[in-house]
Formats: structure tokens, sequence, C-alpha cells
């Protein structure tokens, strides 16, 4: 504009309109109160930008971002990391994201790659929300009677399944028993109440767990099953969202502009969505019972689309990438052929990523001690899962037993007309099952004693 527009105004001394001769946003230092939208989502409204020249000859003020602003921008970075500057702006965090203000709608657009922000799983309730329910105590049972008469014969038979139990706020008591009652004519009467097992329990949301104290029982299938007098803590599947359960494994890729994410399975459209420019993660896939590889296709905004292809193949044990589960128990064996043995059990199964799960544990009690390694390894081909047991036993005679084991799995995928065939083949058996459309032949055990 030119300023002798204002000539003979009386406003053109100290007044200059050459900056609206500049096609850019210029932006003043200090602080404003914008609306923030991110990836083309508006996030929240009226919010404190502050805005800092970096060097005095800049044009423009830079923004800067705060520990408030990184949380509402949901970044994948803790603000303790940071560099310590005067002002910290986007370019300091991240070369691929960008932001500019919109005075029209005086608000402040940001485009940042999707796989630096934190995305809660589908279906993801914060702990917060959670509620632990009001106090109660219940009863249920499950009870049959049966009375016969057979001339001058009278018998009666009733037996019941107890289940009771009281929860006050965490803490829930739990007690299973069995009722048996017999009235005869000829024989007299008999009742017998049969206590099976008692034990608290208290879940633990922060670390999606639950300790339980009392007449339990491990359910590792790593060392077998037992049940036991003491205390387990363990991770509670039942606590994860439903796109962390089972297996499915992450897919990354890159946008070149506001693209859609097609992916698909056995020809059929299993996810859909929307990511900004740059590099994405999706690692809330739904567990699916389907074998065969995932297709991705990645639409860009001028139609342009590429394609790309992700291995599945899973069998019993296979993790996500990143998801950890674990089991630590201690206590007194219960009823085992009459001896109470203490013992000590750990074991823990973690997703390193796509190919590769590692599983391992221990157990230890008196004159016993065992170690395990494995894991599930995928590719292409299939999946194969395989763990490898060493054990040491100390038995009568003070003699000196060593044992070591291996048990595993094979999950094959076989392409026929672009259809998966999912043959199951557990290694070191003697019976090999068969899948449908999979013939296999049995195979001599390979175990080692």
């Amino acid at each position: 504009m030119d300023n002798n527009l204002l000539a003979g105004s009386g406003f053109a001394k100290g007044i200059s309109l050459e900056k609206f001769n500049d096609t850019e946003v210029i932006i003043a230092p200090g602080q404003q109160n914008l609306d923030l939208v991110l990836n083309g989502t508006k996030i929240k409204s009226q919010v404190p930008v502050k805005f800092q020249k970096i060097n005095p000859t800049d044009k423009s003020a830079q923004l800067c971002l705060d520990a408030e602003l990184i949380k509402l921008l949901q970044l994948k970075i803790q603000p303790s990391s940071l560099p310590q500057v005067p002002c910290l702006s986007l370019a300091d965090i991240t070369r691929q994201g960008s932001w500019r203000i919109k005075p029209s709608t005086l608000s402040v657009e940001f485009s940042i790659p999707q796989i630096m922000l934190n995305r809660p799983p589908r279906d993801y309730i914060p702990v917060a929300e959670w509620d632990a329910g009001a106090p109660l105590l219940f009863l249920r049972h499950n009870t049959s009677y049966t009375r016969n008469i057979l001339r001058d014969i009278h018998y009666s038979y009733l037996w019941s399944m107890i289940n009771a139990g009281a929860n006050m706020g965490m803490w829930q008591l739990r007690h299973q028993a069995n009722l048996r009652y017999m009235q005869s004519s000829t024989a007299g009467n008999a009742y017998k109440w049969n206590s099976v097992r008692t034990w608290v329990q208290r879940p633990l949301p922060a670390i999606s767990s639950e300790l339980m104290v009392g007449d339990t029982y491990t359910d590792s299938a790593m060392f077998g099953s037992i049940s036991f007098n003491g205390v387990k803590l363990y991770t509670d599947q039942s606590m994860w969202p439903q796109g962390k359960l089972g297996y499915a494994p992450e897919i990354r890729g890159v946008a070149n502009t506001n693209a859609r994410v097609l992916i698909r399975q056995a020809g059929h459209l299993i996810y859909e969505t929307q990511v900004p420019p740059g590099p994405f993660l999706i690692d809330d896939l739904y567990n699916t019972r389907s074998q065969g590889d995932i297709e991705v296709q990645i639409i860009e905004t001028d139609g342009k689309s590429s394609f790309f292809v992700v291995p599945y193949a899973a069998v019993p044990g296979s993790m996500r990438p990143g998801n950890m589960s674990y089991q630590l128990a201690a206590g007194k064996v219960r009823n085992y052929y009459s001896v109470q043995n203490a013992f000590a059990e750990g074991v823990l199964q973690y997703g390193v990523n796509n190919r590769f799960t590692a599983n391992t544990g221990a157990r230890f009690a008196n004159n016993y001690q065992a170690l395990l390694a494995g894991g599930v390894f995928a590719s292409e081909l299939g999946a194969l899962s395989l763990n490898t047991t060493w054990s040491h036993a100390q038995v009568e005679n003070n003699q000196s037993q060593k044992r070591l084991a291996r048990r595993g799995g094979i999950q094959q995928n076989l392409p026929e007309q672009h259809q998966y065939c999912a043959g199951s083949l557990p290694l070191f058996h003697r019976r090999i099952p068969r899948s449908p459309g999979c013939s296999r032949r049995a195979a001599p055990a390979t175990e080692r004693g």
C-alpha cells in the first residue's frame, strides 16, 4: 500500500502501510489466544500461545512451545528432555512438522506426522474414568436335587456348587465350595461341605495387572498350571483395549500429502484411516483369525496410490510389538501328591517387533530348578514358536536328574488363488492335528530327555 493514501487525513504521521504489501502473515511478539487445529481437527479453543522473535532482525515472531501446548498437541516427547532455550520452536522437535496462523479464523494450524503423536488404541478408556463399583455381597449357586422311591426304600441326593464373594472398593473376596447331602432309608444321612478355594484379589489398573492372595493357580502355558496357596501378580489382558488384544503387526509407511490409508487382508477391507504428511504408524489393528499377508494402500490427495505388503503369520504366544505380559507367583503347592512344596515362578512374554516375540521364565522349588527361553519367529513363509526348558531335580537317594525339553509349533501360509491355508504343525509331538484344507502326516517325537 502507498503511504500517500493517508496524506491530509491527519493520521499519516508515524503510521506506515508498507507491511500490508507483504503477502506473508507478520506475527508480532507477545501472547495471543488462538484456536488450536491439529492435522485438520480442532482440538481446543482460545489457547494462550506465545510468540517471540528469535533474532532481533527477524521480520516475524516464532511460535514458542511450552509444556501445556506440547500436551495439547499430543507429542510423543517429554518436556524434561527438550533443549533449554528461551523459545522452543516446532523445528527444535521435528523438521517434518509445520504450523501457520490463519487470521480469518483466529487459529493456529499444525501439521505434524502421525508417528510423532500419542494416539490411544481404539476403544481405549482412560483409567481415571474406571469405576470400582458399589460395595456388595453376592451368592451364586448351581443346585440339583434327586429323590427316588422304590417300594419301602427312599433315597434323596442334593448337590450344590457355591460361588460367593464380597466387593469393597478395589478389593474383592471370593470363595468357591460345593455341598453334598444324601439321605437314605437304608444307609442313613450323610453331609459334606468341601471348600475348594478362597482368595482375595485386587486389580491394579495403572499397570494392567491383578494381585491375588490365597488359593489360586498358575496359568502359564510355558511351565504348566499348578494349584497353590500364596501370592500371584500377573498381567490382566482384560484391562487392555481391543486394539491391543491378540496379535496384529505394526503398519509403518510414509504419506506425501494428507492421505487415506486402506488395509486389506484376504481381499477384505479391515481398516481405514486418514494420516497427515510424513511417516505414520498403525498399531491398533483388531486381532483377526484370518491368516495371510496384509495389503496396505496409500491414496494421496492428488489421487496417486502406492501399495506395499506386510507379512502376517501368528501362533499361540505371538504378541504385538511393544506388548508385555508377565506372571509372578510364590507359595506352597496344594495337595500335589500330598507334598506341600514351596516354590516361586516368574514368566515374561514381550513383543519385540513384527518378527519376534521373546519368552523367558524360571521356576524354583525345594530340590528343583527350571529355566525357560524361547520365542515366536515370524516371516513371509509363516510363524515358528520354539521354547526350550532346562530343569534339574534332586530325587530320592540324592540322585540328580537333568532334562532338556523343547516344544514348538508352526503356522504356515500357503498361497493358493489368493487364499491362505492355515496349517498348524505342533513340533515335538507324536500326533499332529489337521486344519481344513491342509494335510499333514504324523511326525515322531524329538523331545530329548
